[in-house]
């Protein structure tokens, strides 16, 4: 959603603030900005709309600033203008911050505000803040001070790096709800939302928890307490995320070549987790709870977007190769519903990030009732990755634009890889969890041959892009992956797509298939091949489009073949590519699609 880039020290900061803020951009936002401070307090604000390469123009390479904070915004509070860019700065600019999250009581802060004589330039919560800021300023006189008294007015979330002009040696950062880290870099320290923004390609962070303020200094030290004044002292953890997958520039989008390169993250994924030759499954991220996680009755899968479809998948792998009960939950709804905890549960969330807001919520929630928590995340240091008891890391690489499709397929293999972890607990028969890996070892190969022979995809995408409307229908295993691709074709094409589970076509959605509505179905040789095909059957009686994915010659779409329950990882593969493709003829903006943010860190 936003995020956040400071730097002080003996670097000109804006080359540092820009690079970083570039570094991010594949997050999703509107607008963006930066604010140099130099040593007698002169400050340099510059806010666009648009592009972060919009702020290029104004980048000084030689100036004596000697610190700076930049931001990238997607809008929440008030339109997408200049005034409610960030950084943003106090009536007397006094104060200047970037902020992530929200403040739910910004409202009666500003009534409160405005009767102190304080007047706003902007919409945003976040200039509320700033002028909160300063109001306590006038009191206590003691920057910190004054942040920790206005913050403990708030009420809401924050990620939040903190400049005073009169007193440019320091820069305050503080973390409650919205992910901050720091990292010491050559003549400085900087604080940011995402390891991303930081210059080194494998460095050493020092992750930030809620409920801490750390005081970077011009001398390139730092001071890290909790908001009572307990001073922290936490060692700097190595990220691999740095570590890249293939090179993209062969492709014309992001988002084509990292759909190109799941044959890849399957095989990054399960390396030396998955031994084919003795068959042996070795996860060490949750050896430690798997005695506990094996006395569950039930695992509560919390997720959202393209996750929760990955959760659905995992619901059946779970279930028919771990034998355990599960129930996939979408986070967003799962925190306010009425919940019966149980202690023979667990729960599992998952995250690309790591630092989605309603699956933290969950997560929290579980926590504080006393329940196991696992996770399946990208990002080693990312909040969820801190604070579940265990988990799986997808090692999918930087997944860069907005819609998810690498993310999707390391998830399900992690998924794959933890049901058979627990197949023991059914009493799995030996030759049945060889016939899976058997199976499975083929699935990289086969997703290669997929993407090496798009022409039909291609040809249909031309067609599918012809209509306002689409419908993808599949049963059981395939019905988590007609989710998959309609969610996908809405977020890069804007047709409007629904999927249905394709027994269900007949108890109303039917009425909407027509010659100017087509049916995308998935209807692979496994055990419901019969039952789906009732459904194209209906569609066909009416002489309306309809389009096949299946492993046979007359198929619209062919892929190979493989056992029931390993098809989601070959049928996701088309349904990607007809978005990619159809969004392409349409001269969609692919890898930024209207109103998306990668990772949605507010509610």
């Amino acid at each position: 959603m936003c995020w956040i880039v400071a730097t002080i020290g003996k670097n000109n900061p804006e080359p540092i603030l820009y690079s970083g803020l570039k570094n991010l951009e594949y997050r999703g936002y509107d607008s963006a900005g930066f604010l140099t401070v130099e040593e007698n307090g002169t400050t340099r604000l510059v806010r666009e709309i648009g592009e972060v390469s919009n702020l290029l123009p104004h980048i000084n390479q030689i100036n004596t600033s000697v610190a700076g904070i930049g931001h990238t915004r997607w809008a929440t509070h008030g339109g997408v203008t200049r005034e409610n860019t960030h950084p943003h700065h106090s009536m007397n600019k006094k104060i200047y911050l970037v902020h992530n999250g929200i403040i739910e009581n910004y409202k009666t802060l500003s009534e409160k505000l405005q009767k102190a004589g304080y007047t706003f330039y902007g919409q945003t919560d976040s200039e509320v803040l700033a002028n909160l800021i300063e109001y306590c300023l006038e009191s206590v006189w003691d920057v910190k001070k004054a942040i920790l008294l206005a913050l403990s007015q708030v009420t809401g979330t924050y990620g939040l790096a903190v400049i005073a002009p009169h007193d440019p040696s320091r820069i305050y950062a503080i973390r409650r709800g919205s992910p901050l880290m720091i990292n010491i870099i050559r003549d400085g320290i900087m604080v940011a939302s995402d390891p991303h923004a930081f210059p080194e390609s494998d460095p050493a962070v020092i992750p930030m928890e809620d409920g801490e303020l750390a005081i970077l200094s011009q001398d390139g030290t730092y001071t890290l307490e909790s908001m009572g004044g307990e001073l922290i002292n936490r060692e700097a953890q190595k990220l691999e995320i740095f570590q890249e997958t293939n090179d993209t520039s062969e492709y014309a989008h992001s988002m084509l070549a990292e759909i190109m390169e799941q044959w890849e993250v399957i095989e990054n994924t399960i390396r030396g987790r998955i031994n084919f030759e003795t068959e042996q499954v070795t996860l060490g991220g949750i050896r430690s709870i798997m005695p506990e996680l094996l006395t569950k009755r039930e695992i509560i899968i919390v997720w959202c977007g393209t996750s929760y479809y990955a959760g659905l998948v995992g619901k059946n792998f779970l279930q028919e190769i771990g034998g355990i009960s599960c129930r996939v939950e979408i986070a967003s709804e799962f925190r306010y519903s009425k919940q019966f905890w149980n202690r023979d549960s667990a729960l599992l969330v998952i995250s690309q990030s790591g630092e989605t807001a309603d699956t933290l919520a969950a997560l929290r929630e579980a926590k504080h009732r006393g329940i196991l928590t696992l996770g399946i995340v990208n990002v080693p240091g990312s909040t969820i990755a801190q604070e579940t008891d265990a988990g799986i890391f997808t090692h999918a690489g930087k997944e860069v634009w907005v819609a998810s499709t690498k993310a999707f397929t390391a998830q399900i293999t992690a998924l794959l890889m933890m049901a058979l972890a627990l197949w023991e607990r059914k009493e799995l028969d030996v030759l049945t969890k060889s016939r899976i890996l058997k199976a499975f070892r083929l699935i990289p190969d086969q997703i290669r041959s997929i993407i090496k022979n798009t022409e039909n995809i291609k040809l249909l995408a031309e067609k599918i892009s012809t209509y306002d409307h689409c419908f993808f229908l599949g049963r059981y295993y395939q019905h988590p992956i007609a989710c998959e691709g309609s969610i996908k074709l809405k977020e890069i094409t804007y047709i409007h797509s629904e999927a249905y589970p394709a027994g269900e076509l007949k108890h109303g959605p039917l009425a909407l298939i027509s010659e100017k509505f087509p049916s995308i179905i998935l209807n692979p040789t496994d055990a419901l091949y019969d039952k789906t095909a009732s459904a194209i059957h209906e569609v066909e009686a009416r002489k309306w489009p309809v389009y096949t994915i299946w492993n046979r010659e007359d198929s619209t779409i062919q892929i190979p073949e493989t056992i029931d329950i390993l098809y989601p990882f070959l049928t996701v593969i088309p349904c990607q590519l007809i978005a990619y493709y159809t969004a392409l003829k349409l001269g969609r903006n692919i890898d930024k699609p209207r109103n998306l943010a990668k990772s949605v860190t507010v509610e």
